[in-house]
């Protein structure tokens, strides 16, 4: 019953181990070193909800604000295109309020 009440309320920042935070830290470093800005922002995209490991969901904004800036960068207009449709997306999977920003 435990495991199940867990599962309802989500994961919190206090049950992650701080060994899983590290994991989680170093996966956004080695994404960081990725020097090519179209594969850097989709990897980090695909892993956004692992901030609340480190976080919570406090920081969510501010990270989809940041990846949002990030895709000013893309000069093809249908790849742009596509992957500010993939954020969108993305930050709705966490919170529907979170498309502001956008």
């Amino acid at each position: 019953e435990r495991e199940s009440e867990m599962l309802n309320r989500g994961i919190l920042v206090q049950d992650v181990t701080e060994e899983a935070r590290e994991t989680c830290k170093n996966w956004f470093f080695k994404i960081a070193s990725i020097r090519e800005l179209i594969p850097r922002v989709y990897m980090e995209m695909a892993i956004i909800r692992a901030y609340q490991f480190l976080y919570g969901y406090r920081h969510f904004e501010q990270a989809l604000s940041r990846l949002s800036r990030l895709l000013r960068g893309i000069g093809d207009p249908l790849a742009s295109v596509y992957a500010r449709a993939y954020l969108v997306r993305k930050s709705r999977d966490i919170n529907k309020s979170l498309i502001g920003p956008l």
